[in-house]
């Protein structure tokens, strides 16, 4: 299919061949018939765009802090590699449309293919010929309303809300600066809520529609005909509120507002224009400064737009969809008229001259629709009603004609991710069988300075007899793993959590060693070009594991598969991807691809890890590999019933060059050793998908990294954990202890300062100390010290030598980098946390006899 993109980095604008979208639960595809340009926004963005980066610095200040502090974090050389991933992609332009609906996921009951709706969403009602869209951004158009006019749903919407800040009442006079598309829907929903306006804006053609449109009188700002007006109708008093629908840099907006608002009167933010306040103007008449934010309440809110969840009417009675209805409904009783304020309808595929003319000033327009050409079906009856008819929507009977021509899509599933700087992430539904309609959330993996979370544990600790009862988790490899929990005493008043056995040095028991899991599949043959198929390509992927492979000449990067069409496709172009899909099923069904990348939201990772080795691939999945035991023992079986070992999980720490250097510099361990791993983790944003629910908590999202290098340094698996917190959780202290008398202390902070360094290790031992900080100094003190370089290159935390060494074990068919046995206990180890939290004691990890 067809999208409007435009290249951040160079400004270019392109229509893009992407794959289509597939139709995910909660949600429903549809083909788009009418798309708005927002004039104001939108363009906006296309002018940011073709600045410098100089400019674009200037433009977003915002932007700027979050790459100071990612150099704080992670170094120059990694966030210039992140900052420039994201530049140099593909971004999406739209927001509001009208179309037909032909495929409905699973859990929508509220609307059938062949219906008409108005969606909503940067991320959903794209400039596209077909669209994904959560059940809480769409609205079914009532049978009267023109599909033309439906597609202004979202921008009707965004200036309700802001009506709805305004809270006017009957006989209020209000004004209105900026007679834009927003400033011309805010005029005209206050003429129908009973208030007199007065407008103003420089464009003498949009005050003569603003007037035309209801408004009592609009004119230049400065003019005495506004001030007149102003005194007239309020006798001398003021306006009881200003709407702000301006953009650009000056300040003239708040001053004016100030200057004709009465006392105590409300000012509403609803454009992006300068708020620099003029102090004492604003604090002499008390006034009420508002913002409105958006569409309406859940805006921005995970849970209500991508997992539907409603807010209860009697507490939010105008949520997004509701005013998306409630302009739908007006525009339907021509309470709203917007036909006024087309000023151009083009064709899709003239889109990108489209929006030259517009920036460049060639085409003056208040709002600008696409049309987009729609596919003829065998199905597509003919239209006996006249063309201009059809043009304009066309009586009831024609316009459902219109809609059924286009045949439902079969529903398909698909997979993966999102996040920004910092991005977010979005969720997508794992391809699978008809008979599982559920599906999975996923997101691309985040970036690395991020933290991030997980379920709880599902293993359980509960009391008897007065003392702590041991639950005891069988997650041998035996064809009959089950769980068992035993009530009684304990050693060591601890719960045991059993990890499978096998031997370290070759990676499993010898059932797992054979090597294939399909018998059509031979995941151990020796390989000469390695065809790899990723799962996810947000930030991390994009910035962190894809330029390495896309360096080695023996990896054939052949596929890869997102949520969003053009996260897959901006994956393609720059890294050589073969094919770019949203479709799971075909990747993992391609016999030609040997190795499977992983690198999606936590709460996925199991399901498709299992997935991928059931389907005779080598799989590398970034961490953790599972959020709960249940999970965890699911990824066991598979390897069990399977046969295929070939995992890795991506604890990349223990292949840092700087800290083999220093574990090397150190020498021979003869004595236990002591370990302190302080994490500066830092706080996390509250609209994080880490903290949802479903991710579980930070430190089992993000603490086997740290585990996993305490082990490795050690070269042990944990026998046991044991766990304190503070209130709510935010900081940890984790005690691990090793089979010979060695412990480690990994402290899990959220509280401390961004500008110290986000992890150190101490290591002691032999009249030894082991020092690493972050990535980019370390030194070893003995009988002499060695030093690394106080001006370390920059901070390599693995990744190059982590898929480098997967490759190698794929191609050649040796064994993996890790072992399975290790994965499995530090996973143990990490969900051992929470168990151990829940039971103030100790939790053993121990092998399976």
């Amino acid at each position: 299919m067809k999208q409007v993109v435009q290249n951040y980095k160079s400004g270019e604008l392109a229509l893009l061949d992407v794959p289509e979208p597939a139709c995910k639960p909660g949600g429903v595809l549809v083909r788009t018939l009418y798309s708005l340009i927002s004039t104001g926004t939108e363009l906006m963005k296309v002018s940011e765009a073709s600045k410098s980066l100089l400019g674009k610095a200037k433009a977003r200040p915002d932007q700027v802090a979050k790459v100071m502090q990612s150099v704080a974090t992670n170094g120059l050389a990694a966030t210039y590699r992140k900052v420039t991933s994201k530049l140099d992609s593909y971004t999406p332009l739209g927001y509001s449309l009208c179309g037909v609906v032909t495929s409905v996921g699973a859990g929508v009951d509220d609307v059938s293919a062949g219906d008409l709706v108005a969606c909503a969403g940067n991320e959903h009602a794209l400039h596209a010929e077909l669209n994904w869209v959560p059940k809480n951004l769409y609205a079914k158009v009532p049978t009267p309303l023109d599909p033309r006019h439906a597609a202004f749903g979202t921008v009707g919407s965004i200036a309700m809300q802001g009506v709805r800040r305004g809270e006017p009442q009957l006989g209020d006079v209000t004004l209105v600066i900026g007679l834009g598309l927003i400033g011309q829907l805010v005029v005209q929903l206050l003429v129908a809520s009973g208030a007199k306006v007065i407008g103003v804006d420089p464009d003498p053609t949009r005050c003569q529609l603003a007037e035309a449109m209801g408004a009592t009188v609009c004119a230049a700002p400065g003019s005495d005909v506004v001030e007149t007006a102003v005194a007239s109708l309020t006798n001398g008093f003021g306006v009881d509120q200003v709407y702000l629908a301006a953009g650009g840099n000056t300040n003239q907006p708040v001053e004016l507002a100030a200057k004709l608002a009465r006392d105590r009167g409300t000012v509403v933010d609803i454009g992006k224009c300068s708020l620099n306040l003029p102090w004492n103007a604003y604090y002499e008449k008390e006034l009420d400064v508002r913002f409105s934010r958006s569409y309406g309440p859940g805006r921005y809110d995970p849970s209500y737009e991508l997992e539907g969840r409603d807010y209860p009417i009697g507490y939010v009675r105008w949520t997004e969809r509701r005013n998306l209805e409630c302009f739908l409904d007006l525009a339907a009783h021509d309470k709203i008229d917007v036909e006024p304020l087309i000023t151009h309808v083009a064709a899709f595929d003239d889109a990108v001259e489209t929006y030259r003319s517009l920036n460049e000033g060639e085409l003056k327009a208040v709002a600008v629709l696409f049309d987009y050409p729609q596919p003829a079906t065998a199905d597509t009856p003919e239209l006996s009603v006249a063309a201009d008819s059809v043009e304009i929507g066309g009586p009831p009977e024609a316009r459902k004609d219109h809609s059924l021509g286009l045949a439902p899509k079969e529903s398909t599933s698909d997979d993966t991710l999102d996040p920004e700087l910092s991005d977010p992430t979005s969720s997508v539904e794992i391809g699978g069988p008809p008979a599982s309609p559920t599906g999975l959330s996923l997101g691309d993996h985040p970036d690395e300075s991020a933290v991030d979370g997980s379920d709880d544990a599902e293993s359980s600790v509960s009391s008897g007899s007065g003392e702590a009862s041991g639950a005891r988790v069988d997650l041998s490899h035996g064809p009959e793993t089950a769980t068992s929990a035993t009530n009684g005493k304990a050693g060591g008043n601890g719960a045991e959590l059993s990890a499978p056995a096998g031997s370290v040095e070759i990676g499993g028991p010898p059932a797992a060693r054979v090597g294939l899991s399909l018998g059509d599949q031979p995941v151990r043959q020796r390989k000469s070009t390695l065809r790899v198929g990723f799962i996810g390509a947000g930030n991390y992927a994009s910035s962190m594991l894809l330029p390495h492979l896309a360096e080695n000449e023996a990896v054939d990067l052949h596929r890869v598969v997102t949520t969003s069409a053009l996260s897959g496709a901006n994956a393609k172009r720059k890294f050589g991807f073969t094919d770019a899909s949203t479709d799971l099923d075909d990747l993992l069904d391609d016999d030609s691809v040997d190795a499977i990348f992983v690198v999606t939201r936590h709460s996925t990772h199991a399901e498709l890890t299992n997935r991928a080795l059931r389907a005779g691939k080598a799989v590398f999945v970034e961490k953790p590999l599972a959020l709960t035991q249940d999970e965890l023992r699911s990824v066991l079986d598979t390897i069990t019933e399977t046969g295929n070992d070939r995992l890795q999980v991506g604890f990349n720490r223990r292949f840092a060059p700087l800290l083999n250097e220093a574990r090397k510099r150190f020498g021979r361990r003869i004595g236990p050793a002591s370990v302190r791993y302080l994490v500066n983790a830092g706080r996390l944003d509250g609209n994080s998908w880490y903290t949802q629910d479903s991710e579980g908590t930070r430190f089992a999202g993000e603490g086997g990294h740290f585990i996993d290098t305490v082990s490795w340094l050690l070269g042990a698996d944990p026998t046991s954990v044991y766990a304190a917190a503070t209130p709510n959780q935010s900081d940890l202290q984790t005690m691990l202890r090793y089979p010979d008398g060695s412990t480690a202390t990994i402290s899990y902070t959220t509280n401390g300062s961004s500008q110290f360094q986000k992890e150190t290790i101490d290591l002691t031992a032999d009249g030894k100390v082991l020092r690493f900080d972050d990535f980019a100094r370390a030194a070893v003190f003995g009988r002499k010290k060695w030093a690394s370089s106080r001006l370390p290159k920059g901070r390599d935390k693995g990744q190059a030598r982590e898929v480098q060494e997967f490759v190698t074990a794929v191609m050649t068919g040796g064994p993996m980098p890790v072992p399975v046995e290790s994965l499995a206990a530090t996973t143990l180890a990490t969900l051992a946390v929470e168990t151990s939290l829940a039971a103030g004691a100790p939790i053993r990890i121990e092998a399976a006899p």
